[in-house]
């Protein structure tokens, strides 16, 4: 599921679905089918006016007025044992993460926005290799990624969620000449993320159908750069008793959240 201002896009019964904010089903893609295992991620830009859609092996553009898909032929995979994972936006970038499965390898690339341009492109475990150095100051060369879930953009930072080590955590870039490191989080388990930008948060969702969610302050940086960056104090657990399982969260506008529990959509003033 994901939102813009207007409308509430979801994935279901292997169709995308377009809802406004009254719930209201406006028109939904009969003429193109996505399984749910090849679907990967949904995203918004508001530089295109459009949804971006990745599978496992293509990326499409969706305009919400006619809710046709049309691929984006300049971001192509180069190798049959390559797969797209996620997908974020920026005003004038888009973020992939891709996964090599030969070598096992995770691969950042960037892409300028309007005209899908390459601009570059990081190895994963080169980004995070300062945040896994023990305390003699050399690196632990037996780290590795294991598996990542999913890339969100905010205020010139990137926050993954990646799994290393049989731990999960949330780990947050600051956008310089490169994604330098500024933090990592625990995470309990494998989890989903969305952003609610007009309170500085986010909110974290358990990867498997549950009540229970987390709510953490986005100020990661100036907590980082005063070493004040605490996690108890940053975040918050809640539990909200829905009468059904919490599927998915998102962000709508600019105060509201919309929940996704089993198979109906509601929407909560922030």
């Amino acid at each position: 599921m994901i939102c813009n201002n207007e409308y509430i896009l979801i994935s279901a019964n292997n169709y995308l679905y377009l809802f406004n904010g009254n719930l209201k089903l406006i028109r939904s893609n009969n003429n193109k089918k996505i399984l749910k295992d090849d679907l990967k991620d949904l995203c918004w830009s508001s530089y295109l006016n459009n949804f971006i859609i990745l599978t496992k092996k293509d990326i499409y553009l969706i305009n919400p007025l006619t809710i046709k898909f049309s691929i984006i032929e300049n971001i192509k995979l180069k190798d049959h044992r390559e797969e797209y994972i996620s997908c974020t936006c920026s005003q004038d970038k888009i973020y992939i993460i891709k996964y090599q499965l030969n070598t096992n390898s995770y691969y950042l690339e960037e892409y300028s926005l309007p005209t899908f341009r390459f601009s570059r492109k990081f190895q994963i475990l080169d980004l995070i290799g300062t945040s896994l150095c023990i305390k003699n100051g050399f690196y632990n060369q037996f780290y590795n990624i294991q598996q990542i879930i999913s890339i969100r953009y905010y205020e010139e930072k990137l926050i993954i969620i990646i799994k290393i080590d049989f731990n999960w955590f949330i780990y947050i870039f600051h956008l310089y000449d490169k994604p330098t490191f500024l933090t990592k989080i625990y995470l309990e388990d494998k989890s989903r993320m969305t952003i609610l930008n007009s309170i500085n948060q986010f909110v974290i969702v358990k990867d498997y159908l549950s009540n229970s969610f987390i709510k953490m302050t986005m100020d990661f940086e100036n907590n980082f750069e005063t070493n004040q960056f605490n996690q108890n104090n940053n975040y918050s657990k809640g539990f909200i008793d829905f009468n059904g399982k919490l599927r998915n969260v998102s962000s709508f506008g600019t105060s509201n959240i919309v929940f996704l529990i089993d198979d109906a959509l509601l929407i909560y003033k922030l």
